[in-house]
Formats: structure tokens, sequence, C-alpha cells
């Protein structure tokens, strides 16, 4: 029969009746009509949905249970009350579960007292204080939530059994002739805060037992953690800060630990396997109906009728922390109507035997998933429709309650059949190199792929790349047409071949090349105009707006500009006309507020400077001369303050220094070194607005100086960086961390170097990245990400 509210049922209620109350919210109930032991009355939440009771601040309670016996209220939530959310009055065999009292306004979630006999509480969730007073006797409460003390104050026989307090003030406390109380298996911890958030700011006792109470009245098993500092216990007027006191005095919690648990447990925690199953009301579930498993990664240290129960509201589930699992999936790619085998196992840190797997398949539509036993890990899988699938595994202990842990997950795609077709790409690499790529078509996945190059160096197989696709790169040793065979295998065992003619290129002498991240060769008619016989000297700048600037020199004397911007996109090479004017070497350097200042030398010996606005017009004045004409190397470099410092090299092999400031030129200056020959120079501006110089000496010894912002120059002068010998060349670029030294060898092989902020110097090796054949020119400017943008001219083979 429906009501309107609880109380119309409550009125007429009879021993046996089940009410049953629907997801909402209520006014406040009185229960005064009583059951039977065979037949007591049941007030619950219909399919354990919790209505919300009361929730009225007038109200003295929101559920109040008068004078009633052998009630059971379950899956209920109360709000708000003036003086207690439950109240329990008198009567007996009562039975509180799963009840959440979790207003934060009402003085008492929970209140027993009217001399009420035998009520048990149980699985339910308290927010504010509960309180067990006025005479009642024989009330058990169990395997409950708090966040607030449970006080018990003139009732006897008390058993509090399993719980988890998390609270301000004396977690627990008997006081008032309290006597005969159980206190076992508890977990109390030191919250740090109230119910409503603020911090807790009295030292109180974790359990609190007065004289008046004491007379039988035990405590054992709990885990317990003061609160703000104070003692754990304080039982007959004796303040105890620790177990082995307590125990040593008082004979009482003699299996006690000292703030193990906390409020949850992890996994080794002395809280595992440590209570005393046959407590007075100890569940065979703990608060949230899991069932009480043993840890097998703890001893078992509890008693009673089993030793692995867990101290709290809480029993430890199995984490299921997967030790090791294997699983079979799908191909990348399958026929549509094909039938594959999927397979899955795994073990975990407890080493079930009872895990469980359960497979899904996305979309839904189309698939068809057999799993006939969930505990073998096996299941079947088959479309009957084209598209993407996504199959996943899951895996579950019996000992995890409801946690489910991701296994294992593969993806297909189902095609129609079409038959195995070999084919590849190859593309051209520097010099004698080549690059292979898979692109074979098949209805299932190609598991294999391999290639002939026709050398005779016998079949390599391909990386994984992506699905159905895998690629490889190979180096002939001498230059030539060869015949390239793929062979593929797929997921079904069936075998294709291509074969197609490949040529190999070599980058011939006078080429640029130049690297952005990846390594980009160009060869004549590329960086060069398509009139230019090749390149013989290049300089690059990276600007302040991201782009990079580079100066060519071609074999002709003719010098060219050309810019990469951001964006990936070239200006393409622009001839910078200097009519009767042959150059032989260049500089560039991107300065702060986006110019380009730009030097030559002259096949004369005369050194000229240039300035690219950040607009791209030039300095109406043309090119400058800076004098001449005995100078065979230049070498310029932005810094912090807009000037341009410079280094060349005189025919003579003498090093000097010029200061280009924004509106004069400091001159040049020889750098002294008697006795050295100079062949080479290159210079790099740092933010600290000091210079570094690095030099090529007529031995082939790389050295390495500073001049500071301030004009002065390292007391060491020139050193030699460990391993700096047989070099022709240099380029040096900053670094977030450093500088980058980049050189050839007098054999013209290309190495690297880094010199770190704190003065310590790498070890040269060899460039990363593959040159074919040697280098005459090496240049490199820096990126804002610490890589380097390089710019190489090849020698030939």
């Amino acid at each position: 029969m429906p009501f309107c509210s609880i109380q119309a049922a409550a009125n007429v209620v009879s021993p046996g009746d089940v009410v049953e109350i629907e997801l909402g919210s209520y006014a406040p109930v009185t229960i005064t009509r009583s059951g039977t032991a065979s037949a007591p009355i049941t007030f619950t939440g219909y399919a354990s949905q919790t209505g919300v009771v009361g929730n009225d601040a007038n109200a003295a309670s929101d559920l109040t249970l008068s004078g009633a016996s052998y009630i059971n209220v379950e899956s209920l939530t109360t709000g708000q009350a003036a003086t207690a959310e439950i109240a329990i009055d008198g009567g007996s065999n009562i039975t509180i579960s799963h009840v959440s009292a979790k207003n934060v306004i009402s003085p008492h979630a929970l209140h027993i007292t009217g001399g009420a006999s035998a009520v048990t509480v149980v699985d339910s969730y308290f927010f504010e204080p509960v309180l067990i007073d006025g005479g009642a006797t024989g009330t058990v409460f169990t395997t409950n939530e708090t966040t607030a003390p449970v006080a018990v104050a003139g009732a006897t026989n008390t058993a509090i059994t399993s719980n988890t307090l998390n609270t301000c003030g004396s977690a627990i406390s008997v006081t008032n002739s309290s006597t005969a109380t159980s206190i076992e298996n508890n977990v109390v911890d030191n919250f740090g805060t109230d119910s409503a958030g603020i911090s807790c700011t009295t030292a109180a006792y974790g359990i609190l037992v007065d004289a008046s109470s004491a007379t039988g009245t035990t405590s054992d098993y709990n885990d317990v953690d003061e609160i703000n500092g104070t003692a754990d216990y304080d039982w007959s007027g004796t303040a105890y800060a620790t177990q082995s006191a307590f125990n040593s005095q008082t004979t009482q919690g003699a299996h006690d630990v000292d703030g193990a648990g906390a409020v949850s447990a992890v996994e080794g925690s002395a809280i595992i396997n440590s209570a005393n199953s046959d407590a007075i009301g100890e569940q065979t579930t703990d608060y949230r109906g899991d069932a009480r498993f043993l840890d097998p990664t703890v001893t078992p240290t509890g008693s009673g009728t089993y030793d692995y129960y867990d101290r709290g509201a809480i029993q430890f589930q199995d984490p299921l922390t997967i030790t090791a699992h294997s699983y079979s999936g799908l191909p990348e790619k399958m026929p549509v109507g094909t039938t594959v085998d999927l397979s899955a196992s795994a073990t975990d840190t407890w080493g079930d035997t009872d895990l469980t797997y359960a497979y899904s398949v996305t979309p839904s539509a189309g698939a068809t998933l057999n799993q006939p036993s969930a505990s073998s890990g096996n299941a079947t899988v088959s479309f009957s429709a084209s598209g993407s699938y996504n199959v996943t595994v899951y895996v579950k202990s019996a000992k995890t309650g409801a946690l489910e842990r991701y296994l294992a997950s593969s993806s297909v795609v189902a095609a129609p059949v079409t038959p195995l077709t070999a084919s590849f790409t190859a593309s051209r690499g520097n010099g004698k190199w080549v690059e292979v790529a898979d692109s074979s078509t098949d209805d299932w996945t190609v598991t294999g792929v391999s290639w002939n190059f026709g050398d005779g160096t016998g079949p390599i197989g391909g990386s994984p790349c992506c699905a159905g696709d895998a690629y490889t790169n190979h180096e002939y040793a001498t230059p030539g047409t060869y015949q390239i065979t793929e062979t593929v295998t797929d997921a079904d065992g069936e075998k294709a071949t291509s074969t197609q003619s490949f040529t190999t290129m070599e980058v011939p002498a006078n080429s640029l090349v130049t690297w952005q991240g990846s390594p980009v060769v160009v060869t004549e008619g590329g960086l060069v105009t398509p009139t230019a016989s090749g390149v013989s000297k290049s300089a690059v700048a990276v600007m302040p707006d991201g782009s990079t600037q580079y100066v060519a020199v071609t074999t002709g004397g003719v010098l060219e500009h050309d810019i990469y911007y951001a964006n990936g996109s070239w200006q393409g090479w622009r001839t910078l006309s200097q009519p009767g004017v042959t150059v032989t070497e260049v500089g560039i350097a991107g300065m702060p507020n986006g110019s380009s200042q730009i030097t030559e030398v002259l096949s004369n010996g005369t050194i000229r400077h240039n300035i690219r606005f950040a607009n791209g017009s030039w300095q109406k004045t043309g090119w400058g001369s800076l004098g001449g004409p005995n100078f065979v190397q230049v070498g310029i470099t932005a810094m912090p303050d807009g000037s341009a410092q410079l280094v060349a090299v005189t025919a003579s092999g003498v090093l000097e220094h010029n200061i280009r400031y924004a509106n004069s030129w400091q001159g040049w200056r020889v750098l002294s070194q008697p006795g050295v020959t100079i062949t080479d120079a290159s210079i790099v501006g740092m933010p600290d607005g000091s210079s570094q110089l690095v030099e090529i000496t007529s031995a082939g010894v790389m050295k390495h100086n500073i001049r500071y912002a301030n004009g002065s120059w390292q007391k060491t002068g020139w050193g030699v960086p460990p391993g700096s010998t047989g070099l022709s060349r240099v380029s040096i670029a900053r670094l977030s961390n450093g500088t980058f030294m980049l050189a050839t060898t007098t054999t013209g092989a290309l190495e690297e170097d880094v010199r770190f902020s704190a003065g310590r110097w790498a070890t040269w090796q060899t460039f990363d990245e593959t040159v074919t054949g040697t280098v005459s020119d090496p240049a490199v400017s820096e990126l804002p990400n610490s890589f380097v943008v390089v710019s190489l001219v090849t020698a030939g083979g």
C-alpha cells in the first residue's frame, strides 16, 4: 500500500511489515509501534536507495524511535536537526544499518538513551558526535565510520567494535559509570580538522575511560593515535602516551598499536590481519560489504576464530597490483568475418588464483565477442562489418570487492577481403644512402617486412613504424643502380614480393648542407642560384623572430642571401649584386633589433660591411670598407647591447678584433700572439655582454679566449681545450648552458665540442648528423631551444 509520507506508514505498521522508502526528501518521522522477535518491522530505502529523512533544523530529530522495539532501519540518509539526527529513546532490539548521518549542523548524529537496550548500529557513517547515555544497555556500535567522537556516558555493557574514527576531541570516551564496556578492533586517527573542516585546537586522548567506568571495561586490538599531540590514552584519570606504557600499568591494550593505520591501511600496515574476530559485534563483512580476506603479504597476528580480520571499518582488500601479465590479442588488421582467439593471464602481489577476466569491444555493433569462462582469460572475437574496433580486457580478483584493473587493449581495422600486395617507396639520402618504407596492402596486418638491396649484403628487416608499415635505411659501398626486392608476410602467413630499381645520389663538392632539426641536402641549383657553379663559403644567423638567414659565396665569388622563415618556408636565394667584386669569405650576425649585419672579405683582402634592416631594406650607404687589403677571413657576432664584434685573420696569420658601436667603429686591434700563426677564427656574443673567441693555428690547434663586458680579457689568456688538435676551420655558437664548437679536421671530417658555463669542456666527438664525404666550411648559430642551426659546404667524396 503506498503512503505519501513515512509517518503515515509508521502510524499503521504491524509486526513483519516492510516500509520501502523511495528516493526523495521526507519530513521528520517518529516510530512508536513495535515488531516482535520473529517479525520485526523494517524501514528501508527502496532497492537500497538512500532517501533523505528530516533535514529540519527546527525538529528535535529527523528520525525518532520512541519506545519502539524490534525495529530495523536500513539505507537512509538524515539531514540537520535541533538535537540529534537519529534519536533512540527507550525500546529494545533495534538495528540501524547503512545509514548516513552527514549534516554538519546537528549537535549529534545519533543519540541512544532512555534505557534503550540491545541496539545495534552497523555499517553506517556519522559526521557529528554519537552519544550513548541515559542507562542504555547492550548497545553494539560496530563497523562504522565517524568524523566525530563516540561518547558512552552512563550506559552499560556497550561494545564499540571495528570502527574507524577520524575526529577532534577524545575519539572514544567512556564516562559516568559506563561499566562493562568493550572497546576492540577500532582505528582511532588524529584527523586534524573537525567535521566542519576547522582545525582541531584542543588536545585530546584517543581513548578515554574514567575511573567510574573502568570496572569490567576492556580495551584491546585498537590502533590509537592521539589528538593534537596529547597522550594516546586516559584510563582512570591517568594519561598514557604510548601503548607500551598503557599496557604495562593497566594490562589493557596488550595488542594495541600506536597510530599505525591512519584512515586507510596500506600494504604491510599493522592493522592488517591483526584484529580479534571474536570481539563483540564483529562482522564477517566490512563497512563496504566486502568479505574478510587474508592478506598473504602480512603474517596474521589476530585472534579468535579467524586470525586475519583487519582493525577498523574497512578490510584491506587485494590492491590487485599486477606483477606479470600476458595478452595475445588482435592483429592490427583482419578480414571481415574472421574469428580471432584472445588470451589473457596475470598474477598479482597476493598471488591470487581466483582472478577473473572481462573483455569489452568498442563499438559493440558489428562485433561478436564470446567469452565462455571469465576465469580462463580466453575469448574469441569476430567482426561482421568493416570499421575500426578496440578490444579491452580487465582483470578482477574475488578479494578486491569492486576493484577492477585495466590489463591490456588492442585495436583492429576490419576490412573487406583483398589480396596481399607488396609495395614500398625508396628515397634517396646523402651520398649512397637509401631509405625504404613499406606501403603494402592486405586484409591482414603485415607482420614481417624485409628488403634485399641487391648488393649482396643479405636481407635486412624493417623497423616497426606504424600499422601495416615498416622502414629502414641502407648505405651502398659504391654508387650505382641496384635492384631492391621487398618481401612481406601477413598475420595469416601469406607472402608477397616487390622489386624496383634504385640509383644512388652523391652530394658533389661545393654543395650547401643545412640542418634545422633534421638534415636537408641541397645541391647546386637549390640553395645557390641556377647560374652558380657551387658554393665555397657560407654563414648562418638565427634572428629574434625565429627565422634563419643564410649567406653563401659561390665558387665564382658571388655573394647570395636567403631566409628560412619560422613557418618553414624559404625566401629563395637572392644575389647581393656587387659588380666587379670577387668575394672569398663571409660572416653574418642576427642583431637584437631584427636587423642582420653582414661582413665579407674580397679577393683583394678588403673587409666590407653592410646592414639588412628588419623591414628587408639595406643601409643606404651600401657596403662600407673596414680596411685591408691584408685580410683572408672574418667572423661577426651580435652583442646584447646592440653592438657587433668582429674577428679577422690577416694574410700573415695575425688575429685582429673590432667593434661596431651604434654609430662608430672601435677600429682594428691586434690580438697579439707572438710566434703564433692563425688560419681561422670565430666569435660569439654571450648574454652577460662578454664574447668568446676560438681560433685555429697553423699547427691545427684550436685555442679559446674570453673578452669580458668591461673590455678586459681572461687572465689565463688563450687556452687549448682538451683534444683540440688536427683541426682546420671552426665556428662557435651560444647555448643556454655554454657554447658549442663545430670544426672540420685536416682530413675534412666534422667534430663537435661544448664548453659549459662553469668553464668545463666536454670531449671532441664526431658530429651527430651524417654528412657524405668531407667538409670544407662549417657554420653554426644558436636556436632558442638550445639546439643549433648548422650550415656546411661539402668538399667532395
